[in-house]
């Protein structure tokens, strides 16, 4: 249980992460300063110790988890670092050595390297390369695909969103999935009538494609929050908006963008979730997920859907014309923020069970 300043308080979605049998997790306040703070609970005994308080100067207000790389904690946040756009970090949870790797940079009209992350960081196989999305940047300020090597070094725009029909804009919250050389991801706005869209794109940055224009007919989904979830060749997400019922879709495509199918549209009766904005997560046979309002008091329900598709749902019959794959315009990489090391103060007391 959280008691708010300076212990943490509004910790983020997208679960933790465990590591060494610790589940460590961000909170978005809270900590010394009051701008969040990374933690790690022992889910045995529930001991709680805070790792380190953010601040502005390093980073502040986390909104996701981490990856390990190497027994190494690596994240971001939206706010903060030098520019006060959000930072990429590394915590070495054995002694609460906290590392800024990398500052984003943007100029008031939200132009620039990339701005405000929200999702968590894409680990690729080889453990030298991170991939991830923000929110601001790129020559629009719609956001850009990035990666950037894990020392913070060679961060490099894979694709700056245009927004339009044609391109995404503003991913809130997802992240990155690859399959060997390709990454899958989504944007909350972009495509027709902004409604989102899924993309994929090589983890050079070439080969950009969308393939799903959310809201594209009338009763698809729009508006996708959360991030994909991988299985085999298939794709599984939600989106806050849209449906039979404009509460909000649980779909699946395949990964070359065919075999797209509503799974479940929620909002068809007065006590079912609506407006997931979180990612699904597979368990014999069935998805499951959250939404954040509906159910019997309107405060959000906890939902299970079947994998197998319901209904016969083509996106290619009737439609708009599809795009064409876009030209990214390169944007030089940066020169990264050298490395400012700053050591958390870890202190313990025990959650009790339950709470």
């Amino acid at each position: 249980m959280f008691m708010g300043h300076p212990d943490g308080e509004n910790p983020r979605h997208d679960a933790m992460t465990p590591f060494n049998n610790l589940l460590y997790g961000t909170t978005l306040e809270g900590g010394t300063h009051n701008n969040g703070l990374i933690f790690s609970i022992d889910p045995t005994s529930f001991d709680y110790a805070p790792l380190t308080s953010l601040h502005n100067a390093i980073g502040d207000s986390p909104h996701s988890c981490f990856v390990v790389v190497n027994n190494i904690l690596y994240g971001m946040t939206a706010a903060g670092g030098e520019n006060d756009e959000g930072v990429i970090f590394s915590l070495d949870p054995s002694t609460s050595n906290y590392q800024l790797l990398y500052s984003f940079t943007c100029n008031a009209a939200g132009v620039g390297m990339g701005g405000e992350p929200h999702g968590r960081l894409t680990l690729d196989p080889n453990g030298t390369t991170l991939y991830g999305m923000t929110r601001k940047g790129g020559h629009d300020g719609l956001g850009v695909v990035f990666s950037v090597d894990t020392s913070g070094n060679n961060y490099t725009i894979l694709h700056d969103f245009t927004g339009g029909s044609c391109d995404g804009a503003t991913s809130d919250h997802g992240y990155l999935v690859q399959v060997g050389n390709v990454l899958y991801g989504m944007t909350t706005n972009g495509g027709l009538s902004s409604n989102g869209v899924l993309f994929s794109i090589g983890t050079d940055g070439s080969n950009f494609q969308l393939l799903h224009r959310f809201g594209i007919t009338r009763h698809d989904g729009e508006n996708p929050y959360g991030s994909l979830l991988l299985d085999g060749t298939q794709l599984y997400g939600t989106t806050a908006n849209g449906g039979k019922h404009g509460s909000g879709t649980v779909f699946v495509i395949n990964i070359d963008g065919t075999g797209y199918c509503r799974l479940h549209s929620f909002g068809s009766t007065h006590h079912e979730g609506t407006k997931p904005i979180d990612n699904v997560i597979l368990l014999n046979g069935m998805l499951y997920g959250m939404t954040t309002e509906g159910g019997t008091y309107g405060q959000g329900t906890v939902f299970a859907v079947p994998m197998n598709c319901p209904e016969t749902y083509l996106d290619d019959v009737g439609l708009p014309a599809p795009c064409g794959t876009p030209t990214p315009t390169p944007i030089p990489s940066a020169t990264p923020i050298a490395p400012a090391p700053a050591s958390g103060t870890a202190m313990q007391h025990r959650v009790r069970k339950g709470l």
